[in-house]
């Protein structure tokens, strides 16, 4: 059996057009510690607020790249 990851079905998602949705960095508007523990608040649309407070069942989380490495890939694959 394939072993399926989550990128394997955000990116089978993403090319279908479906509902996924992403809280990009700039979205954070604060963040803090706890003694060991640390918490980011993030920020979403009204839209997404909305849905998680009427149900609506969500999968996902909020995505960290390396900055640097991120544009080099985004760099080289934009001049394949």
């Amino acid at each position: 059996m394939k072993e399926v990851t989550t990128f394997d079905v955000l990116k089978f998602m993403s090319e279908n057009n479906e509902d996924i949705r992403l809280a990009p960095l700039s979205n954070i508007i604060a963040a803090d510690k706890h003694g060991d523990k640390h918490t980011f608040t993030v920020g979403v649309d009204a839209k997404m607020f909305n849905d998680w407070m009427d149900g609506k069942k969500m999968a996902g989380g909020l995505i960290f790249a390396d900055q640097k490495r991120f544009l080099e890939i985004r760099e080289a694959l934009s001049e394949e």
